[in-house]
């Protein structure tokens, strides 16, 4: 099941893969040193697709693997809040854990004690 708005991950071919590498000039766009040969390099959305970012071949870069994970490390906080910011938008709520709160099973009586809500 996916998240509203998220596009699903695909697999990309041998020759997707190359062209994405011929066409960055063989350089990771994010430290911009040339990826050597045998070297291991990922596929890099350069706009997240969970910031509406695309699977077209223009939103793609090769990346070294270090430089992939610092990204996406740095970018969990832009994601979280995003999705936060989403589900506020449409209307979906935390519960809150407090007694008394809105969404809780008990209701706070006036004139002091509990009760159940129907």
């Amino acid at each position: 099941m996916t998240d509203i708005g998220t596009t699903p991950r695909k697999a990309f071919t041998d020759l997707q893969r190359l062209k994405i590498f011929e066409r960055a000039g063989g350089r990771c766009w994010l430290c911009e040193r040339k990826i050597q040969v045998g070297e291991k390099w990922e596929v890099e959305h350069r706009r997240a697709l969970s910031m509406l970012g695309t699977n077209n071949e223009d939103n793609l870069a090769p990346a070294h693997l270090a430089c992939h994970a610092t990204k996406s490390k740095r970018e969990a906080t832009d994601r979280a809040k995003a999705k936060r910011m989403k589900i506020k938008h449409f209307g979906g709520k935390k519960p809150s854990r407090m007694p008394g709160s809105r969404n809780s099973r008990w209701k706070a009586k006036i004139g002091g004690g509990w009760e159940l809500r129907e």
